[in-house]
């Protein structure tokens, strides 16, 4: 499930306005794909349910402030990124070292209607060549492809520069396409396969 940013953004405006079911349709909608990512980095199911719980307790604590923040869902990553990161007792290693240490396997989520047509067992070769790929390609990879976040955020959320993740997402792809060509009986093409617009 990917976080809907100007969905987030009527959300904040409604509750601004007084609509306290607003918090909870952003708390339902928002809760797995940030509680995945807290996960992700601290390995402990109820320090990331913890985690999770502050970070959109302080949501609904400061939502007329976070009304008028551009990024709604960049923040909202960056705060378990942060809380996250607080949380441990080591903090020495980075965020993207911390994920590539302890890769998770993020379930596949339908992404466009090309998915649709995609069978169980390609939706289980694509699984298989994500995990097979380098451990900055695969970050990059399901953040942007399972989790929904732009080039330009997940930038940002690693403190990468935007060339740095656009070209291990190309990277990314192109292992994935040559992972599954040789299982096919014509070559995919990732340009043709993935395409991710920038807005």
């Amino acid at each position: 499930m990917k976080v809907d940013e100007q969905q987030c953004r009527q959300w904040l405006k409604d509750m601004v306005d007084g609509h306290e079911d607003a918090y909870r349709d952003l708390f339902f909608h928002v809760y797995t794909p940030l509680y995945r990512f807290a996960l992700s980095i601290i390995k402990s199911h109820e320090a990331a349910e913890e985690i999770v719980s502050d970070v959109l307790l302080k949501v609904w604590q400061q939502h007329k402030r976070l009304a008028q923040i551009e990024q709604i869902r960049l923040y909202l990553y960056v705060a378990i990124k942060n809380t996250a990161l607080n949380y441990q007792a080591k903090a020495s290693k980075n965020l993207l070292e911390r994920l590539e240490d302890h890769p998770v396997e993020w379930p596949a989520t339908s992404a466009g209607p090309e998915e649709l047509f995609l069978t169980a067992e390609m939706q289980r070769r694509i699984q298989l060549a994500v995990q097979q790929l380098p451990p900055r390609c695969r970050v990059i990879y399901q953040l942007i492809r399972e989790y929904g976040l732009k080039h330009k955020e997940v930038a940002e959320l690693l403190g990468l520069s935007q060339k740095t993740v656009e070209a291990q997402m190309g990277i990314a792809l192109k292992k994935i396409a040559e992972t599954l060509a040789p299982q096919m009986d014509r070559p995919i093409k990732p340009e043709a396969r993935h395409k991710f617009p920038e807005e």
